[in-house]
């Protein structure tokens, strides 16, 4: 699976990546993420992934 749904002007996939980044990346660690698909997780349970999909 990709970080979202790409396409759109205001969701592109460039738009996106610095989203993760800037907006994701730079929460405390412990912060709950509640997905919508799946279990919720954390931010430190998912930055790695994030730091790898985001470059």
């Amino acid at each position: 699976g990709g970080p979202g749904a790409t396409g759109r002007s205001y969701s592109d996939y460039p738009t996106i990546l610095a989203s993760i980044r800037e907006r994701l990346l730079t929460l405390p660690a412990n912060t709950v993420v509640r997905t919508g698909h799946g279990d919720n997780t954390t931010i430190g349970a998912e930055q790695e992934t994030l730091a790898k999909i985001s470059r």
